[in-house]
């Protein structure tokens, strides 16, 4: 019997690069996905961040909104990398793809392109969480776009109090999804960052353009820790 178990196993090991030629490539692997375009990139103050926590302010979603152009631009950056890149300005201001835009009813920010902030496709909060978009409209973008698929992209914004010293140190919980010409959804993936440094202590820090960098640098990091491997 152990001769048995032996040869079987033998015998996986032998197959097992013939099954994996025959699964389908990921999407970092694909020859058929050449060209991207950020489509979406949303950043949620749902849970508070700010003085005290208290996020909403004037001042404190002003600094987040102007902190998501860099978020955008980090992005851009990192999906280079491994595709062509159609940059949002080429395209954020065309009525033929504002027009497929989602009637959403929550609220997020989202950076400003060429004087528009760049649209929500995402009909609920559920799939603004998840990344998920209809297969129709991703095909529609994509054929719109002239590109091979398209990124969505949601940030939030929260913070972390230390268990042995009360330290706060900002956090981001990313999710990036990649849909292609044919509907389907290539890539989904998420990643919680905690940042490096602290912004504050015994439950009192301070939203500011100092402690915003903080945010920045946390998504940086875990954007480039979960995209797909350079080809």
């Amino acid at each position: 019997m152990t001769d048995v178990r032996i040869l079987g196993w033998l015998l996986l090991l032998t197959l097992l690069p013939l099954l994996a030629g025959c699964l389908a490539p990921g999407v970092g692997e694909d020859p058929a996905i050449r060209k991207v375009a950020v489509v979406s990139l949303t950043v949620s103050n749902w849970r508070g961040i700010g003085i005290n926590g208290m996020f909403g302010t004037a001042s404190s979603e002003q600094i987040v909104q102007a902190g998501t152009a860099e978020l955008l631009r980090i992005s851009e950056e990192e999906l280079s990398k491994r595709w062509q890149v159609v940059p949002t300005q080429n395209f954020n201001a065309a009525p033929a793809f504002r027009n497929l835009e989602a009637a959403a009813s929550y609220r997020v920010l989202t950076p400003l392109v060429v004087g528009a902030p760049l649209p929500v496709f995402a009909p609920t909060i559920k799939d603004l969480l998840k990344g998920n978009i209809d297969a129709e409209k991703a095909r529609a973008l994509c054929t719109v776009l002239g590109v091979d698929a398209v990124v969505i992209i949601f940030s939030d914004w929260t913070t972390k109090t230390g268990s042995m010293f009360p330290t706060i140190k900002a956090v981001t919980k990313n999710v990036v999804t990649i849909w292609d010409a044919k509907g389907n959804k290539r890539f989904a993936e998420r990643r919680d960052m905690v940042g490096k440094k602290a912004i504050g202590s015994h439950r009192l820090y301070e939203l500011s353009e100092e402690t915003l960098g903080e945010w920045i640098s946390t998504y940086q990091a875990s954007f480039a820790a979960l995209m797909p491997p350079i080809r």
